[in-house]
């Protein structure tokens, strides 16, 4: 799953705004013949004002580490939105039967 949000670092004096692009692989839980795997943070893209900008290893660190802090609530919220989603086809589906059976 693909990610995406604003973050600041600063250099120097100056403060830059970041657009953050990052994928989250699907996590596959152990098995008694398959150890866990899936669940790791990469980053996609670092852009400032629409360029790719060049990070330093510490800043592509830090920022790696804020990627795998959000990861969670990320998908959290993603599949959140996935089965509002989901219900509120079933509510539509539903009204539509109704209303197809008082026409």
């Amino acid at each position: 799953m693909r990610f995406s949000f604003t973050h600041y670092i600063e250099r120097g004096d100056e403060e830059i705004e970041l657009a953050v692009a990052y994928d989250v692989s699907e996590y596959y839980e152990a098995t008694r013949e398959q150890p866990a795997e899936g669940g790791e943070v990469e980053l996609i893209s670092v852009k400032c004002e629409g360029k790719e900008i060049a990070l330093t290893d510490a800043e592509e660190t830090a920022l790696l580490a804020v990627c795998e802090e959000r990861a969670g609530a990320d998908q959290a919220e993603y599949f959140a939105e996935a089965a509002e989603w989901r219900a509120q086809c079933r509510r539509d589906d539903a009204m539509m039967a109704i209303w197809e059976r008082d026409q």
